[in-house]
């Protein structure tokens, strides 16, 4: 066949695969990987080795031995010998919390911390004994001395031996005391590091003071002062504690500068069968003032009386100026009741017939102006406004007659010819005549400062003057 066509009957070239080479190349990533596993196995074996030092290096760091010491008391060292179990077997627990190693820093200082406080459980148990001993050992001669009270509570549960302490570890590692709960109150009372290390108990051990002696002191620093007061005229000195400076005194002495009660007050009241954390105020108060007294009659008082006769004399002697002065007033105003004289029909018209035999009629100079008054005549009565009394006499039955002006009315005149001066207004006063009430008679008496039996004395009336007839009851109205 002509041209450029290929011969399918060409023969093959080769395509370029070697198998040698493939074969080469496998032989050599097989090899290695078995260097890289052994590279790892090696690393793997190291890390192992350098964990186990680590572990074996923490666990003698951790977990040595804690030994307990002769406390002298068996039943303390088995207390003390169950609370070193605790500590072993948290120290174990610790020990696996930082062998895993999946800790924050904070966390696994808080667990190193722990451990180290467990490793000095021994001398912390130690500290505490001989402390908490103390206590108790203060507390029993306070009580045989007298200056605590017995707190029946801690006697129960703390002097009753060891075997009602409960022995603990707290959660920084610390030594932790409780006591069985005798009296079956459902409460475990517990005693933490901070109450052992310094040997401060849960229970109050009540101070008892001694109520007489303790205020006798607080007399001693008082002084005496003198004082003077007056009774009338009585000149009383005094010498002693005052009692304004008791009273504070006595107040110090029940509370302190807070206002809370101090352990004096405390302790009378625990005397007295009070509970002092709940005090009756009653009590409180009657406390204050016993000791207020005390304070008050602990130093001799003097009491001297003596009569001011100077100032006395002096008092007379005033009073007697002042009622001769009050008399000469008494004449004075009296003197606007005139010279009594025969009564006329001029002055009291129709009431002339009734004045009594022999009374004479007195004349009032303005000193008296009743508000008001009523008028009878006939069957009308009139009430007058600002009656001006001017005479007064006394009917036959003893009864008071008056005559007087009132106002009423207004007249008005022109001044000048043609009325060029202007106009004048005037009140016309009227007069009036009347027989008045008993209590008009009264007001009247009052008004001249004098009795009415003084007004029928200057009047010249007296019983013989009455007449036995009887008299119509006309003027006999009431007014004001």
């Amino acid at each position: 066949m002509a041209g450029n066509h290929t011969s399918v009957y060409a023969p093959s070239q080769a395509s370029g695969f070697n198998l040698a080479d493939t074969i080469g190349q496998q032989e050599r990533l097989s090899l290695a990987r078995k260097d890289q596993q052994m590279r790892e196995q090696q690393l793997e074996e190291h890390r192992r080795d350098k964990q186990l030092v680590r572990d074996e290096k923490l666990r003698e760091r951790l977990l040595k031995s804690i030994q307990n010491y002769d406390t002298g008391s068996a039943s303390l060292n088995e207390l003390q010998g169950r609370m070193i179990m605790q500590a072993v077997n948290r120290k174990g627990e610790i020990y696996n919390q930082l062998r895993k190693g999946n800790l924050s820093d904070s966390e696994r200082i808080k667990l190193e911390m722990e451990n180290m406080n467990l490793d000095n459980l021994p001398s912390n148990l130690k500290v505490a004994t001989q402390n908490f001993t103390k206590m108790n050992q203060d507390y029993m001669e306070g009580v045989k001395k007298g200056s605590l009270f017995r707190n029946l509570d801690f006697e129960k549960k703390v002097l009753n031996g060891f075997e009602n302490y409960l022995g603990g570890i707290d959660e920084n590692g610390f030594p932790l005391v409780g006591f069985k709960d005798i009296d079956g109150d459902g409460k475990i009372d517990l005693m933490p590091w901070d109450n052992l290390k310094d040997g401060i108990g849960v229970w109050e051990f009540q101070p008892k003071m001694d109520y007489d002696k303790m205020i006798t002191e607080m007399s001693e620093g008082l002084g005496t002062v003198k004082t003077k007061d007056r009774e009338g005229y009585d000149i009383i000195t005094e010498k002693g504690i005052p009692l304004d400076v008791a009273q504070s005194s006595a107040q110090s002495m029940m509370y302190d500068s807070n206002g809370y009660l101090t352990n004096f007050a405390k302790s009378r009241l625990t005397e007295l069968g009070y509970d002092y954390r709940n005090p009756n105020e009653e009590t409180l108060k009657g406390i204050e003032r016993d000791v207020a007294e005390r304070i008050l009659n602990s130093k001799d008082r003097e009491s001297l009386r003596e009569r001011d006769t100077t100032s006395e004399q002096g008092a007379l002697n005033r009073a007697q100026r002042e009622r001769i002065h009050q008399d000469n007033k008494t004449k004075e105003t009296n003197t606007g009741i005139g010279e009594a004289v025969e009564p006329t029909t001029n002055t009291w018209g129709n009431h002339y017939k009734e004045i009594a035999p022999g009374a004479m009629s007195v004349p009032i100079d303005g000193k008296v102006k009743l508000e008001a008054i009523d008028l009878k005549t006939g069957d009308n009565t009139k009430t007058l406004s600002n009656v001006s009394i001017d005479n007064y006499t006394y009917s036959k039955d003893g009864r008071m007659i008056v005559t007087g002006s009132y106002p009423e009315g207004k007249t008005t005149v022109n001044l000048g010819n043609y009325g060029e001066g202007g106009k004048s207004t005037s009140t016309e006063n009227k007069k009036m005549k009347t027989i008045v009430s008993k209590e008009t008679e009264s007001r009247i008496a009052k008004m001249l400062n004098a009795t009415t039996e003084e007004l029928k004395q200057r009047a010249n009336y007296t019983k013989q003057n009455m007449s036995t007839k009887e008299l119509p009851d006309f003027n006999e109205l009431p007014d004001l």
